[in-house]
């Protein structure tokens, strides 16, 4: 969503926006693969540039709060092989973590078809699968970079926590904050809940905008190092 790059566009000045190449693809598993075989299609080929997917996630680990940073280790759903996590790619994550002291959690990530919004629901899938946190996209963007040849690394903050329910009327408002401005106005009970999300979700914006930034500081600074050729 465009909620989730929203502090990475205020902190890159259009130039480096163009550079790195900012995209949304949106929500859900059929969105984000149209949005990101567009991006592939539109750069040159051949391209083993990596992809990096900055998005939100729902806890499943209980120690993990609000804005917690997670790193797939693999990508997972309910049936069916996983897909493994680039080594490359996570050894830099790792370093980024490491060099910037933002504390990044590596473990498999549960991509579903369905939204998890309850605590019960999501403590019922820790425990079937031991995942991190879950999403709707991963999976399926792993599987497509992988065929495309391209490295991929996905990079999660938790948005709500495992023991935190999201009501069924905030998920609906996902990524579109007028609507959710006009439905507080028609029903001011539910204000209280949508401020308390509104500070989650900058939460979990500042620790993504935080490792995006850093992590692309590291990858320019690891390119000059690498001897040149010809």
């Amino acid at each position: 969503m465009e909620s989730e790059l929203a502090w990475l566009r205020e902190v890159l000045d259009p130039e480096e926006i163009d550079a790195s190449g900012l995209h949304v693809v949106g929500i859900g598993p059929e969105r984000a693969q149209a949005g990101l075989a567009k991006i592939l299609d539109s750069q040159p080929a051949p391209s083993e540039d990596p992809v990096l997917f900055l998005g939100f996630a729902g806890g499943l680990y209980p120690s993990l709060t609000v804005g917690s940073l997670c790193a797939a280790s693999q990508y997972q759903t309910l049936a069916g092989e996983p897909v493994p996590a680039n080594p490359e790619l996570l050894a830099r994550a790792r370093q980024t973590s490491a060099v910037r002291s933002l504390p990044l959690h590596v473990a498999p990530f549960l991509t579903v078809d369905q939204i998890i919004s309850t605590p019960q629901e999501k403590a019922k899938l820790f425990h079937q699968t031991r995942a991190a946190s879950v999403n709707m996209e991963d999976f399926y963007l792993a599987q497509q970079a992988a065929a495309a040849g391209r490295p991929y690394l996905s990079i999660r903050a938790v948005l709500d926590p495992a023991d935190q329910a999201l009501p069924p009327y905030v998920l609906g408002l996902a990524g579109r904050p007028l609507a959710a401005s006009g439905r507080a106005l028609l029903k001011p009970w539910r204000i209280p809940t949508l401020l308390g999300v509104a500070r989650m979700r900058r939460q979990a914006q500042r620790s993504l905008a935080l490792f995006g930034i850093a992590f692309l500081i590291q990858t320019l600074a690891s390119l000059k190092e690498q001897p040149s050729s010809g």
